[in-house]
């Protein structure tokens, strides 16, 4: 009899953590399990129908989350109150569907869980981003929740379990990568272009782009480096022209951070040394085409660029606040430098422009790692036992009942 698992993603926008639960859906074992996702409307909502046996649309649910770097944690609260209105429509999906476990994409989404947890429901949630260290009261909020609700909770990395110490039942099953079908050739040996140095995500100010400008301003005299931002806002560009988007913009709850890099970098002259690419569809070739990756923010923890880009060989420039050697070692599958440091940022790319063997070594070494850490069939395997031995436990309790 195959077991039904319905998961509850948190935002309409396709992204790392979209990608991630679509790449896990799709190496489960379907003879096992019948994958159900609920989503918000948006681009992720038809990236699940390619993989998920149904994809339900729901409304934007109330998250409270506290994100390292990001200004807003508190900002949420306010918008989660707003939103507690559309829980009702989840909980008569779920009560429809009837599934054997809830799996939470985040663990934004405790509030949703309280409801559920009452009806004897098995909750798994994912644990994405790390705490922000600087707000400990609501952290201990979130984690008593979690410990209150949650049956088991799978942590991306060790950064991210660090800050959830207070958390019982959790374990780390890394990010999966959708490996290419061919192997692609490490373009990195090339000597008649520019060094390219690659920021794959959105333009988000705590994921270090503003930074990552003023390091290009340090490097201004360089001219064999050129700095490559592929991503865009956080909203489109249309929403920027809506008076809505323009009160927001104006307040700084939703900046237009592609307009304020462009005006910088046309203000200092620098055009021939850093690139707005946007979004791009073509991630591999896009990562392909440089050197080192590069991920300066204040999240204290790697992105899924890094080993995206480590696949295809090509290492990682990381910050970190607390320097945890997990996803990324320093020195060996890349360089891990201070927050907030432009300064470090540009003697980091120096330092790997001018020692090409260096460089070389560490992206051989990403490539033998993270095949093996973000392999997608084995972290589907973990997770499927995660779900046997909670779905055992029932078994047993029932057994002991009767």
């Amino acid at each position: 009899m195959k077991r039904k698992i319905v998961f509850i993603h948190h935002c309409g926008t396709k992204s790392g953590a979209a990608n991630s639960l679509i790449t896990l859906i799709r190496h489960l074992d379907k003879a096992k399990f019948e994958c159900l996702v609920l989503c918000p409307k948006g681009s992720a909502f038809g990236a699940f129908e390619e993989v998920a046996d149904k994809v339900h649309l729901i409304q934007e649910l109330p998250e409270i989350i506290t994100i390292s770097g990001s200004s807003s944690n508190y900002v949420r609260l306010f918008k989660a109150a707003l939103l507690y209105r559309n829980l009702n429509e989840v909980y008569n999906i779920i009560d429809r569907l009837n599934p054997d476990i809830i799996h939470f994409n985040e663990i934004s989404l405790s509030s949703v869980a309280r409801r559920l947890k009452n009806d004897k429901r098995i909750i798994v949630f994912h644990a994405r981003v790390v705490l922000d260290h600087k707000t400990n009261f609501l952290n201990q909020f979130i984690i008593k929740r979690l410990n209150r609700y949650a049956d088991h909770v799978i942590c991306i990395d060790e950064s991210v379990r660090n800050l959830l110490n207070g958390l019982d039942k959790t374990s780390v099953v890394y990010n999966s990568y959708q490996f290419p079908q061919v192997e692609l050739e490490n373009n990195s040996t090339t000597t008649h272009r520019k060094f390219g140095v690659l920021f794959l995500a959105n333009l988000i100010k705590y994921k270090g782009v503003f930074d990552l400008l003023e390091a290009a301003k340090l490097l201004k005299e360089h001219a064999d480096i050129e700095i490559r931002i592929a991503g865009g806002n956080s909203r489109p560009d249309i929403f920027f022209k809506s008076l809505k988007g323009k009160i927001l913009n104006l307040l700084g709850l939703v900046k237009d951070n592609r307009t304020i890099l462009q005006r910088e970098i046309d203000k200092f002259n620098l055009n021939e040394r850093i690139k707005l690419i946007g979004n791009v569809k073509d991630i591999e070739a896009c990562i392909l085409d440089c050197h080192v990756n590069i991920f300066p923010s204040y999240m204290d923890g790697p992105s899924r660029s890094i080993f995206e880009a480590g696949v295809f060989g090509k290492p990682s420039i990381i910050s970190l606040h607390h320097k945890i050697n997990d996803v990324v070692e320093d020195e060996i599958t890349g360089l891990v430098i201070d927050e907030h440091s432009p300064d470090q940022i540009a003697k980091a790319i120096l330092r790997l422009r001018d020692n090409r063997e260096f460089l070389h070594a560490m992206g051989r070494n990403a490539k033998e790692k993270y095949m093996k850490l973000n392999d997608p069939v084995i972290n589907a395997k973990n997770v499927e036992r995660i779900y046997a031995k909670l779905l055992d436990k029932i078994v047993i309790h029932s057994e002991t009942n009767c």
